[in-house]
């Protein structure tokens, strides 16, 4: 299902292994005993009830059915979703540091630097058997925008904003160009500084990435950016 390719990491594993435990590798059969990997590298087993006589033991998933549970950092890609799997997105939020160039009292110019992580679970279901690989997609980018602002005192302010983004994908080759509207409320801190969150509308097009993203599916999609403005003028 994966080949090696440099333009995101994933990360596979069972959903129902109890989330603070670390486990490299378990298996657990038809008849619902198993063994694995546990935190010290040794293996452990363990019978229908779970028990284990290890001093560090791995707990067992769901026992009901076999599942697998495998945990690793790689560059996976995938070139379509094949039969049995299904994916799930995680809404991405992306912090920055804007610079605005105060034009009058309504108008300004904004840009900066950004980051944005997406995350996808594909989860696929061979013969009873679940197995859920996550990956991420991280991104730094440019935005340029024109805001205007509607409302204003001296600590915070609401205003619109316009514009589009480039942004660079931190491993491989991937650009992703997009437009974005906002509204934006920004908090004071002091004459030059202030804080900002901007929940808005996103387009993204398609910059033919074969990994699969919630840009992929909703090119339209809603936006959440947080970060620290400097304001120049």
């Amino acid at each position: 299902m994966a080949n090696i390719m440099a333009n995101s990491r994933s990360e596979t594993s069972s959903r129902r292994i109890i989330p603070t435990t670390t486990i490299n590798e378990t298996t657990v059969t038809e008849d619902g005993t198993g063994s694995g990997i546990d935190f010290d590298g040794e293996t452990a087993d363990w019978d229908k009830e779970g028990e284990n006589p290890d001093d560090n033991p791995a707990p067992p998933p769901d026992a009901t059915s076999p599942h697998t549970y495998t945990k690793y950092d790689t560059i996976t890609t995938y070139k379509e979703l094949q039969e049995g799997e299904t994916v799930r997105h995680y809404q991405p939020v992306r912090f920055g540091v804007s610079l605005r160039y105060q034009l009058d009292d309504r108008w300004s110019l904004e840009a900066g630097l950004s980051y944005t992580r997406l995350t996808s679970e594909i989860t696929k279901n061979v013969n009873n058997v679940f197995t859920t690989t996550k990956i991420h997609t991280d991104y730094i980018g440019i935005p340029l925008n024109v805001a205007y602002h509607l409302w204003a005192t001296r600590y915070m302010g609401i205003y619109t904003s316009a514009g589009g983004t480039v942004e660079k994908a931190t491993e491989g080759s991937l650009w992703q160009f997009s437009l974005n509207g906002a509204v934006g409320v920004e908090l004071k801190l002091a004459r030059l500084f202030s804080l900002y969150a901007e929940p808005g509308l996103g387009y993204f097009f398609d910059n033919g990435s074969s990994v699969p993203t919630l840009y992929q599916e909703k090119p339209l999609n809603f936006n959440l950016s947080f970060g620290l403005r400097v304001h120049l003028k």
